[in-house]
This record gives structure tokens, C-alpha cells and sequence, in this order.
């Protein structure tokens, strides 16, 4: 019986230490664990692959890549927004969690997608990249508290970019005015 006993404290002990050691079934559960909280945090939404979910309105919201260090994305523009896309990312130099939109020229309301840490998006944008078709613009304004996209009268244009093309993605890594973008617009012609 005294056997019995030492063998489960033993064992108990060692799956202790696993888990506060980061190895074991926990320590892998954190990456999934942002997921679920990224589809809780923004209603409606579905998987779109193992590290990203699509929302109701067509935005695609990222976890950062396993590639980052020190929370800084690692590639180039092109490799880090796919072609035809405006991404933007919720830290300075492409880091971080990431949003991405098409160029559908609808107006997007990031201001009621949330990150995985529950924060409201149109409070984290530090950087973007606009990798779309040559001519193809990008605006980004703050609402300052309007909630319908139809009420424009007090919004300011934060950030327009106009893409120079395939292969060409721009990006700006470091936003002048960084957290204050609320909404998005992507469209190959003026606005």
C-alpha cells in the first residue's frame, strides 16, 4: 500500500511540474485557447483556418504567426499581407494579431471586431500593408464615436494608400497615429 501511495504522489508531482513547466496537454491548449476567445469575442464568426476566423462581414482576423520574434512579424511585405488584400496589424512593425479585408470597396466597422485579448480593434492598429492591384486605394478613418456607417459627418481620414501593384506591397510599419483607425474601405477607384 505504502508503494501504491509514493508511486501516485510520484506521478502527481511529475504531471505538476509538466504543466507548470509549459510542456504537457495545458501548455499546448494556449494557441487554441486564443481561437475560442477570438470566435466569443466576435459573434457570428467562423473558422477559417488553424490559426484565423472569418467574420459575418467577410473580415479575416488573425492570431500572429509562429515566425514572429519578439512580437515582430519576420518577412517581407508581400509574404506577410496575401495579394489583393489590406491587412492590418494590431502591433508596430507587422506584429501581432492581424485583420485583413478584400477589395470589395465596402466600408468595414472594425470598431466592433475584437483581438483575442477582447479589445475592440479600432483601438490596436499600429501598422498595415496595402499589397492590392496597381491604383487600388486604401482609407482608414476614425468615426469618433458614430455608430452607423451612413453618419460620416464627423470622421477623419487617418491613413489613404494608394498600391503600386503585384510584387510592390506597401506598407507602413510604424502608424503616425497609431490606434485610431475605425473603419476601412478598400477600392480600385477614388472613394
Amino acid at each position: 500500500m505504502r508503494f501504491h501511495r509514493l508511486t501516485l504522489s510520484a506521478l502527481l508531482a511529475a504531471a505538476l511540474i509538466a504543466i507548470g513547466f509549459g510542456v504537457g496537454p495545458a501548455a499546448q491548449a494556449a494557441p487554441d485557447d486564443r481561437l475560442q476567445r477570438l470566435l466569443a469575442y466576435n459573434p457570428g464568426s467562423r473558422l477559417a483556418g488553424p490559426d484565423s476566423i472569418i467574420t459575418e462581414k467577410g473580415v479575416t482576423l488573425s492570431l500572429p504567426s509562429s515566425k514572429e520574434a519578439n512580437g515582430t512579424a519576420v518577412g517581407l511585405p508581400d509574404t506577410l499581407c496575401s495579394y489583393e488584400h489590406l491587412c492590418l496589424f494590431e502591433n508596430a512593425e507587422f506584429g501581432g494579431e492581424k485583420l485583413t479585408v478584400g477589395t470589395d470597396c465596402s466600408l468595414y466597422p472594425i470598431w466592433q471586431l475584437k483581438t483575442s485579448s477582447g479589445r475592440f480593434w479600432g483601438n490596436e492598429v499600429s501598422s498595415y500593408i496595402n499589397n492590392q492591384k496597381a491604383g487600388t486605394w486604401a482609407f482608414m478613418w476614425n468615426n469618433y464615436g458614430a455608430t452607423d456607417t451612413a453618419d460620416r459627418n464627423n470622421w477623419e481620414l487617418i491613413e489613404g494608400s494608394k498600391a503600386a501593384g503585384k510584387g510592390l506591397a506597401e506598407g507602413v510599419a510604424w502608424m503616425p497615429r497609431n490606434d485610431m483607425v475605425n473603419v476601412l474601405r478598400a477600392c480600385p477607384g477614388p472613394w
